[in-house]
């Protein structure tokens, strides 16, 4: 299957100086000056695919919390076991996606 996605490819993984890194590689650094935010893209023709899906991200998340709860409700194990339905996959992938974010 062919990936048709125009960002790197994940995972990414945030170090403790503000790098982000992808497969081994640095993609973006974010730095604070004053009370403002810079940041540093690094990379090939990817470049703008990341920029726009770091930009996405408070939606994304946004999103990601209102999911949960709606696909918790009409999932039809009560183990949320990704083996046992779509659904609980999700779940997995969705707590998965939520913890990263939180920094859990």
């Amino acid at each position: 299957m062919e990936n048709k996605d125009k960002h790197t490819p994940g995972p990414w993984t945030l170090r403790p100086d503000c790098w982000v890194s992808a497969n081994g590689d640095d993609i973006i650094t974010f730095a604070t000056a004053g009370n403002k935010t810079r940041h540093y893209y690094h990379g090939s023709g990817e470049t703008l695919a990341n920029a726009r899906l770091c930009s996405a991200a408070p939606e994304l998340l946004q999103a990601v919390r209102r999911a949960i709860p709606i696909i918790a409700e009409n999932c039809p194990d009560n183990n949320h076991e990704p083996t046992y339905s779509p659904e609980a996959e999700v779940l997995t992938l969705l707590h998965k996606a939520l913890d990263k974010a939180e920094g859990k």
